[in-house]
């Protein structure tokens, strides 16, 4: 009889010993954390074609690109994500960076040779109906008009960031602000203009109603003239230090099989900071911007009409260097 209860007190105190284990690493936030990682995985073989007159040569350019990372469960609501990107040419008969004089024969196709770091950042949720998202990271605000991640090319554009993203009390307004003090551009670290420094401040607020959200903004941007001497002025990227502020409303309706959607856009625009530039045009100190689209979709089928103003005094332009520039200027950029 004591064997027998003796095997039955071994088994109970191994059981609970193995309880205890598994309540010891649910109770740890780290184990808990790593125990729901994700892996990111994305690849992407891409071909493109330029033939832009007068230059000699077209281009053609096959390029390769791996991102991997991982991004984990969350540990006192925090979650951490890393990512690395590899870009390497296939076939490359075109010129990657315009601020080199290297294959100035071939137009720019803008994917140059990189391996770096993408992504490296904490997001916190701590606050109810907060995100606080610190470190490099990836950020498309509205239309990507003048703050995105530049998708078309193989190396994003990311931003080196302090990002709150708030829905008070969970409802239909939403606030998003940004500070930023560097900006990782697609031309990569070793470009003399793969590196914007400065001080940035992004402010967003957005309200959504039945018919559609309305965005009011305001865009800060003072870049440090990191350029070196050798490079043309044109590239400094002090010159393209605004203060942008501006509204935008956007929207859809269904109307019988077809749904109609609408956006319209304006802004203005002023020289900020270390720029060198004076912003002056005939109506004023400023730059305007203005949009309006609309829009038919039936099953997969849209039209759209719009169209696009950035003013200009013939010297300076309405700037959006922080944009996802081709998907609204297609190769002119």
């Amino acid at each position: 009889m004591s064997i027998v209860t003796n095997k039955k007190l071994q088994l109970a105190t191994t059981c609970a010993l193995i309880l205890s284990a598994a309540n010891a690493a649910n109770a740890n936030p780290v184990t808990g954390a790593l125990g729901e990682w994700k892996p990111i995985i994305d690849a992407r073989l891409r071909y493109e074609n330029v033939d832009q007159k007068p230059l000699v040569e077209e281009a053609d350019a096959v390029t390769a690109r791996l991102r991997l990372g991982v991004e984990t469960g969350k540990a006192w609501n925090t979650a951490l994500l890393v990512e690395g990107e590899f870009l390497a040419p296939i076939q490359d008969d075109y010129r990657p960076d315009p601020s080199l004089p290297a294959k100035a024969q071939f137009p720019v196709v803008a994917d140059g040779e990189a391996y770096e770091l993408n992504r490296l950042q904490l997001t916190n949720t701590s606050i109810a109906n907060t995100a606080i998202t610190l470190g490099r990271q990836r950020m498309n605000i509205d239309d990507q008009r003048f703050v995105g991640a530049v998708g078309w090319r193989q190396n994003e554009q990311t931003f080196d960031a302090l990002r709150v993203v708030n829905k008070p009390g969970g409802g239909n307004l939403t606030l998003d602000g940004s500070y930023v003090n560097r900006v990782n551009r697609v031309f990569g670290d070793d470009s003399p203009q793969g590196v914007y420094k400065g001080d940035i401040f992004l402010a967003n607020a957005a309200y959504q109603f039945k018919i559609g959200k309305l965005t009011a903004f305001g865009y800060l941007l003072d870049f440090d003239p990191i350029l070196p001497p050798t490079v043309a002025a044109g590239l400094n990227p002090a010159r393209v230090s605004t203060q942008t502020f501006g509204l935008r409303f956007a929207g859809d309706r269904p109307l019988s099989k077809i749904k109609v959607g609408y956006a319209f856009s304006y802004a203005m625009q002023d020289d900020y900071g270390s720029n060198p530039v004076v912003i002056t045009t005939p109506k004023g100190l400023e730059n305007d911007y203005f949009l309006g689209e609309l829009s038919a979709t039936f099953k997969q089928y849209t039209v759209l009409l719009g169209n696009e103003v950035l003013q200009g005094n013939g010297t300076t332009g309405f700037s959006t260097p922080l944009a996802t520039l081709h998907k609204f200027q297609g190769w002119a950029d």
